[in-house]
Parts: structure tokens; C-alpha cells; sequence
């Protein structure tokens, strides 16, 4: 639904903002200056410091809305600008911005016509990607799909811009790579609606980038996804396709990269055949049935999205740089799941994390004792990391690593198994405890 700012709001923000346009400056013909934008930061102050319209655009485009939202417009807009060996040229120097109230009128007109609508899609890794025919796919929510190469609707969403260099820069093509290739494979879907711009980070692309990690993270803790590291000479890159619906149909706006350790995490892993082997009578059946599982995790409940938040911190700690990075980041998918800030001031954050986890995963009392020993080992390398610096782990804290990851895992499937119905009563999808086993699909 558009976002109609009064009359007197308009006028003032089109005014304050042409005039602010006047120091912008471009580079090479196409790249915005970030730093040339203050004034344009500032013109957000015509908006309503806590009107309705300013809170719903925040959510579509971000905090700092004036500044995100002209940036990343202008800086789409000069793609399609030829190249030029300048720096510092005025925006209102280059063809087709002198007039700059008009840029501005147009620019306000824009954002009152937000929010857009934009599909998401990544191609999913390896073996899972292979898995799926026939324009098969799932719905893990409403806005979320697993959708193979044939279906419908990914058929519905063009390859190619129309133009050849913008092809390359969206498709990552070299100037020998060919032109774009056909859809291939199957593909996490997710469908938004706010604002992209180029070089912006902007609410629906850390939507897109926190569905894909609470995706891949679910899916390692599930071991329906594996990850086997390699070396590679070069850096990987890997990202998404962003579609922006115009009109009855969809174009291809631009691309959405990973962040490095993620790519890096994206190109190692695979589908973990071992492990599937048993649940159904074919390997695609056993992907569909624990798909199926995960769907739960992505429903619209509070409970649902604290499970999304720590399977992106769990995928986090298995893409660090560091193991020291990867120990906190998966002591805090434990804290998202167990932690209260109320309980901790009572208990200690230690204590209250301990107890709730072991009694929650653990399957007999032996097992309980043993996980609220080893906890406190796990917490003490954790504040050694954040109070003390701790540079390295050891041999025997990088068991401790281990441990802790396999907490995370079983806190993770228990959770989902709670969220579904299921009691604690047995070996669940992988011989997890604290969860059952998931029926086939018909």
C-alpha cells in the first residue's frame, strides 16, 4: 500500500531535498560519492520524527530512509550511464539531472509509491539442488519456497536485463563468460516488499541473506546439507537474483552477493547422502521429509522466528574466519534458545543456560549430569574469548568447540520438535535426541 505524505510534507521534503541534491557528486559518470550525501541525510528531518509514514518507511527501506533511498536510487539509475575517467563531477552535470527539482519531485514521488514487490532466488548447493524434477517444489511459508528450475513461476522470471553489461555485472559474467544461463537446479525462493538500490543494504536484501542462513543452518543441524571444506585458489562468490515486479510481471533488477564467509561456507557443502540414507525409501524422499520438518521453523510465531535467529547464528559459527568467532557466535544460538534476561540477572547467564539446556536435550539422567559438566568448561572458554581476549583455542577447547556445536544442533531439533507437537520420546530425523521421527509424505 503507498505511503502518501501530506501535502505540506511533500512540498517541504521535494525543496529540502533538490537543494541538497546540489552537492551531490558522481564518479567515473556512475558511481555515487557516499560522502557527498550529508545534506541529503539531513533532509530526513522534514519527516515526521514518529509519524506512521516514517516508521513504515524505516521497515521497507531502513533507519536512515532519505539517505539509503536516494543513494540507492540514483546509483541503479547510473548504471545505464556511459562510463567516464572523471571524479567529483556534479550529479546536476550529467545529462539528463539538470534540473534538480524535477530529480527531486521525482525522487519523493517514488517513495510515496513504495513498497515494491522483489523475488529473491539462490540456487541451493550440490547434490539437494540435483534432488528435484518436474517443477517440484515446497512451501516452507507463504513468502518462502523451495522451487525446482521447471516450475511455473521461476520459468516466469527472465534471465537477462536486456542489456549485455548490465548482464555481466548481475550475472557476475567475465567479459568471456557468454551470456546468461538458463534457470538450473533448485532454488530457495523469498518473496518481499520494500526497496532495493544498488550498493544499498536495504531490509529486503537482509531479509533475503537471513532466510538463506536460518535455511542453511537448519539444514546442517538436520544433516540434510553437509559441508566439507576445501581449497580453493580464488575467492567464491554466490548470491542471489533480485526480480523487482513491474506491473502483471517480474524484471531482472539486480544481484544480491553473500558475504564472503558465507560464499565460502555456500561452495563447501553439499547434500549429506550418508546420513538421509534410511528414512525413506529413495534419498529424494528423505530430502522432501525433512524439508517438510524444517517447515516448521519458518511459520509466522515468535517462537518459530527465535528458532530462525539462532539457525542463522549456528550457520555464522560454521562460517567464521576464526574458531574464537565461531565459539561465541554458537554460544548464542544457546542464548537465543534458553536465554532470559530476567532469570539470568537471578541465576547467572551460565547457570540458567546450562540448566535449560541439558534439561531440555539431554535423553536419561546420566546424560543431563554429563552436559551440566561440560557446560561449565564451554562457558568458561566462552568468557575467556569476551573478557580476557583469549587469542587462540587450545587442542582440548576446540573439543569443548565440538561439544558445543553438537549442543546447539539438538537444542535446535528439539525446539522444532517442540514447535510441531512432539514429545521428547525418542530418536528423532537423525537419531538426535529429545526428538520422533517424521512421517513420510504421501
Amino acid at each position: 500500500m503507498p505511503i502518501p505524505l501530506t501535502p505540506q510534507c511533500r512540498e517541504a521534503l521535494t525543496e529540502r531535498l533538490a537543494t541538497a541534491l546540489a552537492d551531490v557528486t558522481v564518479t567515473k559518470g556512475q558511481f555515487i560519492n557516499r560522502t557527498s550525501l550529508l545534506a541529503v541525510h539531513e533532509s530526513q528531518k522534514v519527516l515526521p520524527a514518529k509519524g506512521p509514514e516514517t516508521r513504515q518507511l524505516r521497515a521497507l527501506i531502513d533507519d536512515d530512509v532519505m539517505l539509503e533511498f536516494v543513494y540507492g536510487t540514483l546509483s541503479h539509475e547510473l548504471q545505464s550511464q556511459p562510463y567516464a575517467d572523471t571524479v567529483g563531477t556534479r550529479l546536476a552535470d550529467v545529462p539528463g539531472y539538470d534540473d534538480l527539482t524535477a530529480v527531486s519531485a521525482r525522487l519523493v514521488k517514488a517513495l510515496e509509491a513504495l513498497p515494491e514487490r522483489y523475488v529473491f532466488s539462490i540456487r541451493l548447493p550440490g547434490g539437494l539442488g540435483r534432488l528435484f524434477s518436474g517443477g517440484i517444489g515446497i512451501d516452507l511459508s507463504p513468502t518462502v519456497h523451495v522451487l525446482h528450475s521447471e516450475s511455473p513461476f521461476l520459468e516466469s522470471l527472465p534471465r537477462t536485463t536486456g542489456d549485455t553489461d548490465r548482464d555481466r555485472r548481475v550475472h557476475n559474467l567475465g567479459l568471456l563468460g557468454g551470456g546468461p544461463k538458463p534457470w538450473d537446479g533448485t532454488y530457495l525462493v523469498c518473496v518481499t516488499e520494500g526497496f532495493v538500490g544498488a550498493f544499498t543494504d536495504t531490509f529486503p536484501r537482509r531479509f533475503a541473506e537471513d532466510l538463506f542462513k536460518s535455511f542453511c543452518g537448519l539444514a546442517l543441524a538436520f544433516s540434510l546439507l553437509k559441508r566439507s571444506r576445501s581449497y580453493t585458489p580464488y575467492a567464491r562468490s554466490a548470491g542471489f537474483l533480485i526480480h523487482r515486479q513491474v506491473g502483471d510481471a517480474y524484471e531482472l533488477f539486480d544481484e544480491s552477493p553473500l558475504p564472503n564467509a558465507s560464499a565460502e561456507a555456500y561452495g563447501d557443502m553439499d547434500l549429506n547422502v550418508t546420513a538421509v540414507e534410511g528414512l525413506s525409501d529413495t534419498t529424494f524422499g528423505s530430502a522432501i521429509t525433512l524439508l517438510i520438518y524444517m517447515t516448521e521453523a519458518f511459520g509466522p510465531s515468535d517462537t518459530a522466528a527465535r528458532i530462525r535467529r539462532a539457525a542463522q547464528w549456528y550457520f555464522d559459527s560454521e562460517c567464521a574466519d576464526t574458531p574464537l568467532l565461531g565459539f561465541v557466535q554458537a554460544m548464542v544460538c544457546l542464548e537465543i534458545l534458553y536465554g532470559d534476561k530476567a532469570a539470568a540477572a537471578k541465576l547467572g547467564l551460565n547457570e540458567l543456560l546450562k540448566n535449560r539446556c541439558a534439561y531440555a536435550i539431554s535423553s536419561d539422567h546420566a546424560e543431563r549430569e554429563a552436559i551440566l559438566k561440560s557446560f561449565d568448561e564451554i562457558y568458561d572458554v566462552r568468557s575467556r574469548i569476551v573478557h580476557t581476549g583469549h587469542l587462540r583455542l587450545t587442542g582440548e577447547e576446540r573439543g569443548h568447540f565440538l561439544t558445543l556445536k553438537r549442543y546447539c544442533v539438538q537444542a535446535l531439533l528439539r525446539e522444532i520438535g517442540l514447535l510441531k507437537g512432539k514429545a521428547a520420546t525418542g530418536a528423532g530425523p537423525l537419531g538426535t535426541a529429545g526428538q520422533t521421527k517424521p512421517k513420510a509424505p504421501n
